[in-house]
């Protein structure tokens, strides 16, 4: 109390302008109190605003109360002197300070010092400076409790201003629809909002959105074009189809020089508004700001607190200030999921508007590696993505850290770990799920990731192709192929226009061998996806697998030629060696038995591509080589190698590089027909990678290597594994090698003394390809003489 009491005295010894210095300077300190704590706590964004309205109502009242306070002091020094008799003032008091008798001062030491008996006016009693501090305090005692009170209807869910989650209109992290905003300023900004408001709104541990993915698929489902405008009438007609309880609906207006965002929370079912926004934007250059305003509006009122939104990273550094560079992004991610080839190129120019646009650079890796171009820039994008993780949401900056374990670090256990850290923070983020779940079939944890994209499939209400394919590969690597096709057949129902719905049968029937069936559903691949390179490159090459399968020799070539057409018109080098080349190399030197054949097959492959240009650490490059180390071409293939060993740092010698390497004295030692070696390598092989996600073993090399080093019991294994086994995606890739294999097989049977073994065998060779042509029937009149032998 006595430091209050100094102070009043302080403030009566201060002048008008000291007095209102110190309030503004007071001001000041309590608007920037206010800010601070609005940004870091996470106060209502009105708090502020309410500071300077108390300060303002409080501004006349100071001045007043000094006015008021200093004119009477002025008054009492002008006082005539005391009479010689009169009471000796008191001592102990300034020299401007009125005079009081002791008692008085005792009595109210903060007014009676500042106003004699004399002076005492209504307005000097009421203008002073005991009611100004009291009033302050009182004032921002209010405000507390506004805020306060405010919190509490907030979190309860009372009233106009409770959150939606505290009302029970959906629950926290339940999934909700986020539809295009229509523009109505004719700028082209609808798609950039809606980006850009999808961005911020990922980081919510509240609002869930569906992914653009599972929307496209779900458009699909509902009879209307996968790439048509998912509007605000899309999204009520899903939200009724498959229960969403709610949806955010926008449109951008021009205003003046300026726009208007607007938008709503939607109730699915009913299509009554929750409750309506909108934000005012100067300016374009002022555009992020608004809808950074618009996604924390959106979150505080479905149940976020404030204090979390404001924790995160401003839209403009988590994405880009340019926002022509958000555009291209945006148009980018509308035709991501029908053509990744197609959005390539917008990416590519974002980038160039802006070096530093680090979402732009993880999609452009993510397109690349799914596409398996150009591996050099892949890792180049990644690592730039990478290095600026800082400029990402939390979400996509753990995205971006696994994948570049995984592809530029070539380490897959920690690009497990990094996916496994967000989805602790994340636990709904399905893509984490999805490529963790891939990372683990390709270390041959298949039992691991069978549980991570089950998880993922169970928690995602609308599933991505993508990840219904990943699911059934799972399944099928751990023996489940009865799950495996009732996938399929959901994936069917869910996403009836799946872009990837014939590929995925294709590769369950070929699994199989049902090679008729798996070539038809290839060919309606084909044709269902005129735009993709993998269907057009790829799937025509495994058409011409599907034929193989059942001895159709020039049939395949024909397709071969196609699709070497379709590399060469795309400048697909990596494409034309890795599908079309590779399996003309292996109908050389496999079916064929043809070195001769094989050096020509693999001196057109060089002289059709440019070598020079290939990436070292790219599957063409891989592919060369090791077709050079089978041909026993030691010095060609070693030289090759070190090439990519030199741009490969030891930091970056993972799962890749030892497959690699060892995949490497596999076939080198087995092109010397050094089998010992070649079996041990292949053995050392299998104990590192165990999918073709890393690299694909070959059984039947594998095979022939086991006989050769007498291991005839492991090498009847392998052979028999080839001809019912092998990894998903990839058994139409070894159809060249299946005559030769049951060749052996049978005569290994035979060596054994298992006749009944080897004449079924061989009987399966002769049904199989009786009806082929080329260099099958060699094999049909042999396995046929082999019969009549045995039989005898």
């Amino acid at each position: 109390m006595n430091g209050l009491r100094i102070f009043v005295r302080e403030i009566h010894h201060r002048s008008l302008w000291q007095v209102l210095l110190s309030f503004l300077m007071f001001s000041a300190v309590s608007i920037e109190i206010a800010d601070v704590l609005t940004d870091r706590v996470g106060l209502p964004d009105w708090t502020t605003a309410m500071v300077i309205v108390v300060l303002s109502i409080g501004l006349p009242i100071v001045v007043a109360t000094a006015y008021i306070q200093g004119g009477l002091r002025k008054r009492e020094v002008q006082a005539p002197a005391p009479e010689a008799d009169a009471p000796e003032t008191t001592t102990g008091i300034s020299l401007d300070t009125p005079t009081v008798d002791s008692t008085q001062q005792q009595r109210d030491p903060g007014i009676s010092n500042a106003v004699s008996t004399r002076s005492r006016s209504r307005l000097g009693g009421l203008f002073t400076w005991r009611n100004v501090l009291l009033g302050t305090v009182g004032s921002f005692t209010l405000l507390g409790f506004s805020i306060f009170g405010y919190f509490v209807l907030w979190s309860s869910g009372i009233g106009p201003m409770g959150n939606l989650v505290a009302q029970g209109v959906f629950e926290e992290g339940e999934m909700i629809l986020l539809s295009s905003f229509e523009d109505q300023s004719e700028s082209g900004l609808g798609d950039v909002v809606t980006e850009a408001l999808r961005v911020d709104l990922q980081e919510s541990a509240v609002v869930n959105l569906l992914a653009p993915s599972a929307i496209s698929d779900a458009m699909a489902r509902m009879g209307r074009p996968s790439d048509a405008v998912f509007s605000a009438d899309a999204a009520q007609e899903l939200s009724v189809r498959d229960g969403y309880k709610a949806y955010i609906q926008g449109e951008v207006a021009a205003v003046g020089g300026g726009y208007l965002l607007t938008a709503a929370l939607v109730a699915g079912e009913s299509g009554d508004i929750l409750k309506a926004f909108r934000v005012p934007v100067d300016s374009e250059d002022d555009l992020l700001t608004g809808i950074d305003k618009l996604s924390q509006d959106i979150r505080e009122k479905s149940g976020e607190s404030l204090g979390t939104i404001k924790r995160g990273t401003p839209l403009a550094q988590a994405t880009t200030a340019s926002l022509e560079a958000l555009r291209l992004y945006s148009e980018a991610n509308i035709i991501f999921d029908r053509s990744a080839l197609s959005a390539l190129p917008l990416l590519e120019e974002a980038v160039e508007l802006d070096p530093d646009f680090a979402m732009a650079w993880r999609k452009i890796a993510v397109v690349l590696s799914n596409t398996g171009l150009d591996p050099e820039r892949m890792r180049e994008a990644s690592t730039k993505a990478f290095d600026l993780r800082r400029r990402l949401t939390a979400r996509e900056a753990g995205l971006a850290e696994a994948f570049y374990r995984s592809v530029v670090e070539d380490n897959a256990e920690g690009a497990i770990d990094a996916y496994y850290r967000l989805l602790d923070r994340y636990p709904d983020e399905w893509t984490a799920m999805n490529n963790a779940g891939l990372n683990l079939l390709d270390l041959g944890r298949n039992q691991e990731a069978l549980e991570i994209l089950t998880r993922a499939y169970s928690e995602v209400m609308n599933p991505a192709q993508v990840l219904y394919g990943n699911l059934l590969n799972a399944q099928w690597n751990v023996g489940q192929r009865e799950n495996a096709w009732r996938t399929l057949e959901q994936m069917a129902e869910g996403i009836p226009d799946a872009s990837g719905r014939f590929l995925y049968r294709s590769a369950l029937l070929a699994g199989e061998r049902r090679w008729d069936e798996a070539f038809d559903a290839l060919e309606q691949d084909v044709s269902v996806n005129p735009g993709q390179l993998t269907s057009q490159i790829g799937s025509v090459t495994w058409m011409a697998g599907a034929l193989l399968g059942t001895g159709r020799y020039a049939q395949a070539l024909s397709l071969l030629e196609r699709s070497e057409r379709a590399a060469i018109a795309a400048g697909s080098d990596e494409f034309y060696i890795g599908r079309p080349g590779k399996m003309r190399f292996d109908l050389a030197y496999a079916l064929e038995g043809s070195e001769e054949d094989a050096r020509d097959v693999l001196q057109t492959i060089e002289e059709t591509v440019v070598v020079d240009s290939l990436s070292p650490r790219g599957n063409g490059w891989r592919q060369l080589t090791v077709f050079h180390a089978l041909l026993g071409d030691v010095e060609r293939a070693e030289e090759m190698f070190g090439i990519y060993d030199q741009g490969v740092a030891p930091e970056e010698r993972g799962l890749q590089y030892r497959g690699w390497t060892t995949l490497l004295d596999a076939v080198q030692a087995l092109g010397q027909e050094d089998y010992a070696v070649a079996a041990e390598a292949f053995d050392i092989l299998q104990s590192e990678v165990r999918s073709c996600g890393s690299f694909c073993i070959d059984l039947a090399s594998w095979g022939i290597a086991l006989e050769g080093a007498g291991r005839t019991e492991e090498a009847i294994d392998r052979y028999e594994a080839h001809l019912s086994e092998g990894p998903l995606f990839w058994h139409v890739a070894f159809t060249p090698w299946t005559p030769t294999v049951m060749e052996r097989l049978a005569g290994l049977y035979a060596e054994q003394g298992d006749v009944e073994r080897s004449v079924e065998i061989l009987e399966r060779l002769v049904a199989r390809y009786s009806d082929g042509d080329g260099p099958f029937l060699a094999y049909v009149d042999r396995a046929q003489g082999r019969l009549a032998e045995l039989r005898e």
